[in-house]
């Protein structure tokens, strides 16, 4: 499992480049998401935290303690 450096209060859904410098600009973790218009390879170049490929994938890449969420 990754380690996130990132405030976990927060986790922004990202599915664009702009999305993930915006949250690392605010000191945001990231989840890159593959279903929406941005690239796989887009998400890995501007390295988002994590990265689903699709909705119900991404609980089990959340830390325990944030593992109740729902998608």
């Amino acid at each position: 499992m990754a380690k996130l450096r990132r405030n976990l209060e927060m986790l922004l859904y990202a599915d664009r480049l702009h999305d993930i410098i915006g949250a690392k600009k605010n000191n945001i973790a990231s989840i890159g998401v593959t279903y929406g218009y941005g690239s796989r390879e887009e998400l890995e170049n501007h390295k988002a935290d994590l990265i689903a490929d699709y909705p119900k994938e991404i609980p089990t890449l959340l830390p325990l303690r944030e593992r109740s969420i729902t998608v």
